[in-house]
């Protein structure tokens, strides 16, 4: 009923003398909604709000307007992180897990190389010296899951992901790790697995002990649905409660497993995920084309689109089975873009995490937490900035897009979300030469009322907070730059 009446309430009276009073701050001047370059001082003009715009920089008018319904997001249930295997010292987990304490993270996956780790035994399978060979067994804890169970009950909510032996397809083993990891570790995954990226398999069928370099056993799409068939089936008569993850897809592009898995599987599995490193030419190099994939065909809107396709095409009945991003970083993978440990890292990430939520999709996984904090240096990365700066004060609840119109600027993402009266709107624009003069109306965002705004820019080391401040209607947003409001 209240956005009902938000569409349709004309501007509120009030937006006059507050626009009045926001233009008697330094903003750029304006003839006729035309964009001015600032060129004529030689500091950096300071917008109404706080805002820095360098000298030459494109101010362009910009408006924004609510949009469709997009779907709904429960507050503990959409940030996600990948937890690498690579046997991280309990001293940096735990320094790591205060982090973590400061964010709206609330999933946790273990994934990744890990299929060659048998965490009942604390056993890593290699490859030998040689290079060439059967793998050789050697004691390690790769994962520190004793730690994470700590980690995990000490937190108010606490979701996590780890994987039953998919790739040696063997329900024997199955059964084994879900009773290790119930009875024994005493901390269940809210959801299983079935292994990571399944594309890339080479020892399908085969024993862990008996896995080669020379192994050339890839799973069909219909042996693997098979395999989650079956291990599902036997899982839940030991433990009828435990849930899964039917895919954890190496890309939107695996066609085939998506669909035979959905066809298959659609009933019984509670998610499918797939995993995404957006890269195109230039974006390791060129800040513009680092940007420049989020407005290419390898984005989140593009990717999500497709994976949530293939899906349907396998079950037409369960085509609105929940969608996760299971992996996330601007790619491609084992070599991210340099771009991500730099400022530009954060607004590339808060204009994905919007994209996401315009897709509806169930969960966004950043790979890995290295990217969010430094554990040589102790230091939280500009992309876990982000995280525990803006993020957090992101209200979670029903979505809506939003529709900046800003002539001759691409690159502007925006979402509003609603919780009871409690909303957010938040606007990330990625373009790195024009900045925005923005206006809101009442109509779209409670300006006017008291609440909170946070500002992030090039050149500022952290965010800037706004608290217990009228909302204005007019807001300068940097070339890079993020902007949340948030009324109470």
């Amino acid at each position: 009923m209240r956005r009902a009446w938000r569409r349709s309430r004309p501007d509120d009276p009030v937006r006059p003398l507050l626009a009045a009073l926001v233009l008697a701050f330094p903003l750029p001047l304006w003839a006729g909604g035309a964009p001015v370059l600032l060129f004529s001082r030689p500091a950096a003009a300071v917008g109404a709000l706080g805002s820095e715009v360098p000298p030459g920089t494109r101010v362009v008018a910009a408006t924004a307007t609510l949009g469709d319904y997009l779907g709904s997001h429960g507050a503990n249930a959409f940030w996600g992180v990948e937890f690498t295997d690579d046997s991280t010292p309990t001293r940096v987990l735990v320094a790591v897990g205060d982090y973590l304490n400061t964010t709206p993270i609330n999933w946790f996956r273990f994934g990744g190389d890990g299929a060659a780790y048998d965490p009942t035994t604390d056993t890593v399978y290699s490859p030998p010296a040689s290079g060439s060979g059967t793998y050789v067994a050697s004691p390690e804890q790769l994962w520190n899951l004793t730690w994470f169970r700590s980690f995990c009950e000490s937190r108010l909510t606490c979701y996590w992901l780890s994987s039953l032996p998919g790739e040696e397809n063997d329900t024997r083993a199955a059964v084994h790790y879900a009773k290790w990891y119930h009875n024994v570790l005493g901390l269940v995954p809210t959801r299983w697995e079935f292994g990571n990226e399944p594309s890339q398999w080479t020892d399908f069928g085969m024993n862990i002990t008996t896995w080669s370099t020379t192994a050339n056993l890839h799973p069909t799409a219909p042996g693997y649905a098979a395999m989650v068939r079956a291990y599902a089936r036997v899982v839940a008569r030991w433990f009828p409660n435990d849930q899964f993850i039917g895919l954890e897809a190496a890309c939107a592009c695996n066609r085939l497993l998506a669909e035979d898995t959905a066809q298959t599987d659609g009933a019984t599995i509670d998610s499918m995920a797939y995993h995404s490193y957006p890269t195109i030419a230039g974006s390791n190099t060129s800040l513009s084309q680092f940007y420049g994939t989020l407005e290419s065909r390898a984005n989140i809107t593009t990717s999500a689109a497709r994976f949530r396709t293939n899906v349907a095409l396998g079950c037409g009945t369960c085509g609105n089975i929940p969608i996760d991003l299971g992996e996330y970083q601007a790619g491609p993978f084992h070599a991210f873009s340099p771009f991500t440990q730099t400022y530009a890292g954060a607004p590339w990430i808060a204009a994905s995490a919007i994209q996401a939520l315009q897709q509806n999709l169930s969960m966004f996984t950043v790979f890995d937490w290295n990217a969010l904090y430094n554990a040589s240096t102790a230091n939280v990365t500009w992309e876990g900035k982000l995280y525990q700066r803006i993020l957090p004060n992101l209200t979670m609840g029903s979505d809506y897009a939003v529709n900046v119109a800003a002539p001759g600027v691409g690159g502007v993402e925006a979402v509003l979300t609603e919780n009871g009266t409690h909303e957010s709107l938040m606007i990330v624009n990625t373009n790195t030469t024009q900045a925005l003069n923005l206006t809101l109306t009442r109509a779209l965002f409670p300006v006017g009322s008291l609440g909170s705004f946070w500002s992030w820019a090039p050149g500022q080391s952290l965010p800037t907070a706004h608290r217990s401040v009228r909302l204005a209607t007019t807001y300068l947003l940097a070339a890079q730059g993020i902007l949340l409001l948030d009324n109470y």
